[in-house]
């Protein structure tokens, strides 16, 4: 079997060489004379595949990208060709959760704050990403609520348990922070391309925390850009309109900019192959004989040990020692901010682990009181792995 895959998807030649012959390809369009022979391609989100794209592949079966969203796969020209697809729904979500928390600490510290905060979030999109995003979010001490009309409306939708969902507008405008996690939509009842535009991003409170990591242009750059001039909100962009092209007026003027690197977590990129994996073992009818935790180093960090409730700078420098966000801001400033720059930081971005690798314990979280309880799930939901005196 002819399998060809992006070179960017992690430990894709582990785990698929067992089927076949596993070629690689390293630019945003797999070359034609790759194509002419593959019969499964494997993707990430840069690629488009298309009917233009299908023609090249005359034997193509199966197509599989290794991310959550699906907006660069033309899935009726897949059906047209009875080509099989699959997804990685989930995959990196605790991977754009950590990113939003960190966003948040750092948003809030450039702000002044010093203790955790205790105002309203409002999370765009209650899916995989959005969930974990808003769970982090609660961690750390917000309200949270989710704004998802189309989910509210699909009666037979599976709706996340325990979340406050609502399709309420004004409650969205007066948030204390806003985090987007939607598909990108140009067409039906609820479309998310410019979903931010001028009228509803100058409502926004100038304190306001605004995070975008669901796709560029679900947001309208121009009146982002005149909104932030006039004292707006405070922004943190992952994602662009244009992209790989940047506006580098906008990156200026966001108080974070990362290259499109939220779910970019080890655990989140092998987790997409690994869906790939084990979607495709079923289409062979065959087991896994491979496990997602023998795929993953191990990671040496010392246990935290906490007294006392910590305040926004000491929660701050954790969450550094994992993942420090200001490192791809940097990065990404210090580039030429060209389309070829934008895609280099994203083929040779830096390893990163999630927050579940790092242990905390103490005094805070010992006990079956109401108090050591409630930190317990604080950290939890954070993303922290928590341990007790009970043996793990």
């Amino acid at each position: 079997m002819n399998i060809l895959a992006d070179a960017n998807i992690p430990q894709v030649e582990k785990l698929f060489e067992q089927f076949g012959q596993v070629n690689l390809f390293s630019s945003r369009q797999p070359p034609s004379e790759q194509l002419a022979d593959a019969q499964v391609l494997l993707v990430r989100s840069v690629t488009q595949v298309n009917s233009a794209l299908l023609q090249q592949a005359p034997k193509l079966t199966f197509v599989g990208t290794a991310t959550i969203g699906v907006e660069h796969v033309d899935q009726a020209a897949l059906q047209q060709r009875h080509i099989q697809f699959a997804s990685a729904p989930g995959a990196n979500a605790a991977a754009v959760g950590n990113y939003v928390l960190s966003a948040t600490v750092e948003m809030l510290l450039a702000q002044g704050k010093c203790e955790l905060p205790t105002g309203n979030a409002v999370i765009i999109g209650a899916g995989h990403t959005g969930t974990a995003a808003g769970k982090r979010l609660s961690g750390l001490g917000y309200q949270v609520s989710y704004y998802d009309p189309p989910l509210l409306a699909d009666n037979n939708a599976a709706r996340p348990v325990g979340c406050d969902l609502h399709a309420d507008w004004q409650r969205v405008l007066e948030a204390d922070l806003i985090s987007c996690h939607v598909p990108l939509q140009d067409e039906g009842q609820y479309p998310t391309r410019h979903l931010w535009q001028a009228d509803s991003l100058q409502q926004l409170k100038s304190d306001c925390l605004f995070i975008n990591a669901s796709r560029g242009a679900v947001v309208a750059e121009q009146d982002l850009l005149q909104t932030l001039a006039a004292n707006g909100p405070m922004v943190t962009l992952d994602v662009w309109e244009h992209e790989p092209q940047l506006n580098s007026e906008l990156v200026a003027q966001v108080a974070l900019a990362t290259p499109h690197i939220a779910g970019h977590s080890l655990e989140g990129k092998v987790g997409g192959a690994y869906s790939l994996y084990g979607t495709f073992c079923k289409v062979q009818k065959c087991s896994p004989e491979l496990s997602l935790q023998a795929l993953l180093p191990k990671a040496n960090q010392s246990v935290i040990e906490i007294a006392v409730p910590p305040d926004l700078q000491t929660l701050a420098t954790w969450l550094r020692a994992i993942y420090d966000i200001r490192n791809d801001d940097k990065l990404l400033r210090d580039s030429e901010l060209t389309a070829a720059a934008f895609d280099n930081l994203r083929k040779n971005y830096q390893v990163r682990r999630e927050l579940s690798v790092q242990s905390v314990t103490g005094e805070l979280l010992q006990g079956d009181s109401g108090g050591a309880k409630k930190w317990r799930q604080r950290f939890e939901y954070m993303g922290f792995h928590v341990q007790t005196t009970k043996a793990e």
